[in-house]
């Protein structure tokens, strides 16, 4: 079970920094949706941590 969610996890990260031009349009919407979300929640983390 825990492998699956790591597996899982690897997957979204491996989708958020690759490249957001796809030729399915749907996954190029969803690859820059991933890249914002982890943009924000990284500059939200070190906000609240480091300042």
């Amino acid at each position: 079970m825990l492998w699956n969610l790591k597996n899982k996890k690897n997957k979204i990260y491996a989708l958020a920094f690759s490249s957001a031009s796809s030729e399915n349009p749907v996954c190029a919407e969803k690859n820059r949706w991933l890249k914002d979300f982890f943009k924000f929640k990284l500059s939200y983390y070190i906000w609240i941590y480091v300042l």
